[in-house]
């Protein structure tokens, strides 16, 4: 049998932060922006639910390659669900907020269902919908307000990353040669994190891109940007 790279456990996964906390050295820590960091997470602990999610977090860096991206992603969404949670006036739930208006239209979408002549069980199922979550917000509309609400511009490849992490917890295979592209995906969705936690923190206005060749510092509103298109590859 092929025999696989062994990517590390647990003890070996570097200690590096989401931001440098340093000015000039990466590797040399400065007083007062490990300050700033510290103090910046420890105000929004309890509103953004930091018990859980340091947990979701540590599993997520431990996770195997294939798994990794589906663990990002839910500590991803389980930070927008404590922060949407935190600022109830800023997200609606429903797409029709008006009560009088989805009961007219719920009670029309009723009518219709009964009178179509359906067979009894794709009935019911049709009527559970109207009447449970189809006046719910998609959570992928949610994401996307909670995203511009805090000022996080997502680019193309974090993008691309983010529509893809859960392939692999919905059985997506994962062979040799995808390993390396599942990797920097994952990379990308642990840069998404740091950027959010960043920024509704305000523990740090950079974030240390480690996607990119060179691991540049951007500012937390940039995003990572799409590499140079290969030689001789299609535009």
């Amino acid at each position: 049998m092929p025999r696989t790279q062994n990517y590390g456990q647990a003890p070996e996964i570097p200690a590096l932060p989401p931001a440098f906390l340093g000015n000039g050295n990466a590797l040399i820590a400065e007083q007062q922006i490990v300050a700033r960091v510290a103090n910046a997470v420890y105000a929004h602990y309890h509103e953004l639910r930091f018990n859980s999610f340091s947990w979701a977090y540590w599993h997520a860096m431990c996770a195997p390659v294939h798994m990794a991206a589906g663990h990002f992603g839910a500590a991803i969404e389980a930070l927008q669900n404590a922060y949407m949670k935190a600022h109830p006036a800023k997200f609606a739930k429903t797409l029709i907020t008006d009560k009088a208006k989805w009961t007219h239209l719920k009670e029309a979408f009723l009518k219709a269902i009964a009178e179509a002549g359906l067979e009894p069980t794709v009935s019911t199922i049709l009527t559970n919908k109207v009447t449970s979550n189809l006046n719910q917000t998609p959570p992928s509309v949610l994401s996307e307000k909670m995203l511009a609400e805090i000022g996080i511009t997502l680019g193309r490849v974090e993008a691309a990353a983010w529509k893809r992490r859960n392939v692999a917890a919905h059985g997506g295979e994962v062979d040799l040669d995808s390993v390396i592209p599942t990797i920097m995906e994952t990379k990308l969705l642990k840069i998404i994190l740091h950027r959010i936690v960043l920024k509704i923190t305000g523990a740090s206005d950079r974030y240390y891109d480690d996607y990119t060749v060179g691991h540049a510092i951007r500012n937390v509103t940039e995003p990572v940007p799409s590499p140079p298109p290969a030689p001789g590859a299609a535009p």
